[in-house]
């Protein structure tokens, strides 16, 4: 990987492989894997793994979401999709408002992303989930005061 400066912002580059993350601990997890012989799957885990970390008010495996991916072997695109579903007793016609929906019991769902993480490693990745998530966990034990975020 090499650095350079175009316009006066820093720019990186590399031939096998970059890893982009909201913040730069859960990058490095995540280019961590990918040095350790990890494909681009195993260091999303390790990022999103490691942002749940650094970034828990954004980030967390209790939450939900979806992982939009381009699978080389079979060329095409893949979606999963972290959301779990709607039950089938969910009273549709009860809310009239989205604001209902915004606070309660009602407001929260099933976590579905530490399910989502652990199929895209079961489906595509080179990596074990422990692997993976060993970076995070080495920021975990650093606590905040490692992190430079607050003692």
């Amino acid at each position: 990987m090499q650095l350079a400066r175009i316009h006066g912002r820093p720019t990186l580059f590399s031939r096998h492989g970059m890893v982009a993350a909201a913040h730069p601990l859960a990058a490095q997890a995540g280019a961590r894997i990918l040095m350790q012989g990890g494909n681009a799957f195993d260091a999303a885990v390790a990022t999103a793994a490691a942002l749940n970390v650094v970034e828990p008010f954004m980030s967390g495996l209790a939450g939900f979401g979806l992982a939009t991916v381009w699978v080389a072997s079979e060329q095409r695109i893949r979606v999963l999709d972290f959301a779990p579903p709607m039950p089938a007793s969910f009273p549709v016609g009860r809310y009239t408002s989205r604001f209902e929906l915004e606070r309660g019991p009602q407001a929260a769902s099933t976590p579905g992303n530490l399910a989502g993480w652990c199929e895209l490693l079961s489906r595509y990745g080179r990596k074990s989930l422990p692997d993976v998530f060993a970076p995070a966990i080495t920021l975990a034990q650093g606590g905040l005061c490692a992190l430079g975020l607050r003692c």
